[in-house]
């Protein structure tokens, strides 16, 4: 059954000594028609985004963690539960998981480097921990999209969807928060948080206009990672990318 536990607050807890892993990560959309009864009758679209991301979150929890935590962005305009708090949670349940959820939510203004340095932090925690990443990109691909047609949004998710698929922590690091602000995409946090993960910015700063800082990422997971796309499209012109990540043999 799934867990009713409230998620909680990350924090911080590493242990001198004790072991440190992110035993995997997944990556799902913020994508508020995968609440329940958002869509009232079921949507094809739909039903197959959210089959690709029970599929991801599977892939998570068969990695056995002590705990979840969801990652992801805090809008200013939200009241109550964050939205990705609220779709991570949800996916959880429908993947049946029974394990503690806590939570890494940080402002969607926050700086590539603050956002970096948290995920250093995670990923140096002590324990079996994995990681939700719920994120999304822009939301401009096409005429019916909620910030309509912008010929940068196409470029703009390659780049990132290339960069989550490698992955390429670097270049997730150096997203720029303005154009990603422009293009009305809700991942820029999450994926940055992600980048301090895989080890951006680990010990000489991360990429150009990342912000970073030197040893942003220290303590952050450098191991190599199989990544496998679970899906890719943009079904209402917003990108959703479906992602898992575990660690290569």
């Amino acid at each position: 059954m799934a867990t009713s536990r409230p998620a909680v607050p990350f924090e911080d807890s590493r242990e001198r000594g004790a072991p440190m892993t992110v035993v995997a990560i997944a990556s799902v959309p913020q994508a508020p028609v995968l609440l329940p009864g958002r869509t009232g009758l079921p949507v094809a679209e739909v039903e197959l985004l959210r089959a690709a991301c029970v599929e991801a979150i599977d892939v998570l929890l068969a990695a056995r963690p002590e705990r979840v935590v969801v990652v992801g962005q805090i809008r200013p305009v939200e009241v109550g539960e964050p939205l990705s708090l609220q779709v991570g949670r949800c996916l959880l349940a429908a993947a049946d998981a029974d394990v503690p959820v806590e939570q890494l939510l940080l402002a969607e203004t926050a700086e590539p480097g603050v956002c970096v340095a948290a995920g250093g932090k995670l990923a140096a925690r002590a324990g079996r921990t994995g990681i939700l990443v719920v994120a999304d990109g822009s939301a401009c691909r096409t005429v019916k999209a909620p910030g309509y047609l912008d010929e940068r949004a196409h470029p703009f998710d390659g780049v990132v969807t290339d960069a989550l698929q490698k992955p390429d922590a670097e270049v997730l690091a150096a997203i720029d928060p303005a154009l990603a602000g422009e293009l009305l995409v809700a991942g820029r946090v999450g994926w940055q948080i992600l980048a301090g993960v895989l080890g951006a910015g680990a010990g000489a700063g991360a990429g150009a206009g990342a912000g970073a800082g030197a040893g942003a990422g220290a303590g952050a997971d450098r191991r190599d990672w199989a990544v496998t796309t679970h899906y890719v499209g943009d079904p209402f012109g917003v990108w959703y990318p479906v992602l898992s990540y575990v660690p290569a043999a």
